[in-house]
């Protein structure tokens, strides 16, 4: 699957504003640290996230707070992350978005400008 596949522009996402969960990541991220508080508060992320990249694969697996099926995090711009973690970012987004496919119970779509 391609990036403009997996990740496409918030511009080309159809939402429900009634149907969907939709949160947007806010501009300007420089750490994961900023990363990590942002995913948290926006998605509503349990106390125990660990605030790593294994705990939020874990987290974007659940989702078991979210009512709603479709989860959509928008990002206002790609986080000024070090490459290494902006590589192991988009990972997990993937693998959490595929994760979904299968069980039907959410679908996880994650949309960069």
């Amino acid at each position: 699957m391609s990036d403009k596949q997996l990740f496409p522009k918030p511009s080309e996402l159809v939402t429900e504003k009634q149907k969907d969960f939709v949160t947007e990541i806010p501009a300007g991220l420089t750490s994961r640290d900023d990363l990590f508080k942002a995913l948290q508060d926006k998605l509503k992320l349990p106390n125990y996230f660990g605030h790593n990249w294994d705990a939020l694969q874990e987290c974007l697996e659940d989702l078991s707070w979210i009512k709603q099926r479709r989860v959509i995090i928008i990002h206002r711009d790609v986080p000024a992350l070090k490459q290494k973690d902006i590589a192991e970012y988009r990972d997990v987004l993937a693998t959490s978005s595929q994760h979904w496919v299968s069980s039907g119970e959410h679908e996880l779509l994650v949309a960069f400008p």
